[in-house]
C-alpha cells in the first residue's frame, strides 16, 4: 500500500524598491528563506535565486511534489512555465490554499523588510579597518573601528600585510549594517586600490577581479565582492598611518592587539576587556577632534 505525501507548501514572494529586490520562501513547517539580491539583479534573476534555495532543501528528498504559491501575476506566469517542465511542481494563488494568504504574507513581509532596509539612508557611517602581520610568520591580526564606538578585531593567518589588510577591510564590511552608507578609512593605497577595482564599470555591469595575486588574496577579495554587492555603495579613503587620526590608530592598536593575543595565548576575557579599552579611548579622540 502506498502512502500518500503532502506537498511541500511553500509561499515565494520578491519584493522591489528603489531598484532594489530581495526574495522570500515561508514553508508552512516555519521554514524560511530570505535574500537581498545584488544591486542590477533583474525579477527573473531573483527568482532564479529563490528556486535555487529551495530546490537544494533536504527537505524535497521525503517529498514528490512542491505547491508554491504565488500572488505576482509576472512572476507567476514565469513559474508556470518553469512547473511545464517540472512535474512535481505546482503553482497556484495563495487563496485558492487554506492558510495560504497567512504564509504567503509572511514571506511578502521578509522581502519587503529587506528591500526596505536596503534603501532606506540612516545617518553615514565612518570606520577604520587595519591588518598586522608578523615578520617569519603567519600570525597576523585584523581591527575594525567605527565612530559610533563599535569594533571588531581577531586573528588571520595570513602570507603579507596586504593580506591581512583584505581581511580587515573584509570583517568590518561583514559586520557594518547594510542600512548606512559606509566610508572605510584604510593606511593601505594597494588594500584600498585592490578593492576598488573589484567595482563593475558601469550599474549592473560585471564585477571583475585585479590579475596577479595570490590565491588567498583572491579568496578574500571574492569575499569581500560579496559583501559589497548586498549592501549601498561603499567609499574607500586613504589615511596616512600612524599619522595620529584617532579611528585608523584604534584599528591600528586593535589589529596588533589581535595578533599578540594569539601569539601570547592571552585568556579571551583579557583580551576583550583590553580591546574595549582602546576603543573607547580611540572614540573619544575622535569626537574631541571632530567637536
Amino acid at each position: 500500500m502506498t502512502t500518500a505525501v503532502t506537498p511541500l507548501l511553500t509561499a515565494l514572494v520578491v519584493a522591489k524598491r528603489a531598484g532594489r529586490r530581495a526574495w522570500a520562501l515561508a514553508e508552512a513547517g516555519g521554514w524560511h528563506a530570505e535574500m537581498l539580491c545584488p544591486a542590477g539583479m533583474d525579477h527573473p534573476g531573483a527568482l532564479l535565486g529563490a528556486m535555487e534555495v529551495l530546490l537544494r532543501r533536504p527537505a524535497l528528498v521525503d517529498r514528490d511534489r512542491v505547491t508554491l504559491l504565488c500572488s505576482d501575476q509576472l512572476l507567476a506566469l514565469t513559474l508556470t512555465e518553469l512547473a511545464a517542465r517540472m512535474p512535481y511542481l505546482t503553482v497556484c494563488s495563495p487563496q485558492d490554499v487554506i492558510g495560504g494568504s497567512l504564509l504567503h504574507s509572511r514571506a511578502r513581509e521578509a522581502a519587503t523588510r529587506l528591500v526596505r532596509e536596503a534603501t532606506e539612508r540612516r545617518p553615514a557611517l565612518t570606520a577604520a579597518s587595519d591588518g598586522s602581520h608578523g615578520q617569519h610568520t603567519r600570525d597576523g591580526g585584523w581591527g575594525w573601528l567605527a565612530e559610533d564606538g563599535t569594533y571588531g578585531f581577531g586573528p588571520a593567518s595570513c602570507t603579507e600585510p596586504l593580506e591581512a589588510e583584505l581581511i580587515g577591510i573584509q570583517e568590518l564590511l561583514r559586520a557594518a549594517p547594510r542600512t548606512h552608507d559606509l566610508t572605510v578609512l584604510c593606511d593601505s593605497r594597494a588594500a584600498i586600490h585592490l578593492v576598488g577595482s573589484l567595482a563593475p564599470e558601469r550599474p549592473g555591469g560585471p564585477w571583475r577581479f585585479p590579475s596577479s595575486r595570490s590565491a588567498r588574496v583572491h579568496g578574500t577579495l571574492i569575499a569581500i565582492r560579496q559583501e559589497l554587492t548586498v549592501r549601498p555603495p561603499v567609499a574607500l579613503r586613504w589615511v596616512r598611518g600612524h599619522d595620529g587620526h584617532p579611528l585608523n590608530e584604534g584599528a591600528d592598536r586593535l589589529a596588533l592587539h589581535a595578533r599578540r593575543t594569539v601569539s601570547g595565548r592571552v585568556p579571551p576575557a583579557t583580551a576583550r576587556a583590553t580591546a574595549e579599552a582602546i576603543a573607547a579611548e580611540a572614540v573619544a579622540r575622535w569626537q574631541e577632534s571632530a567637536a
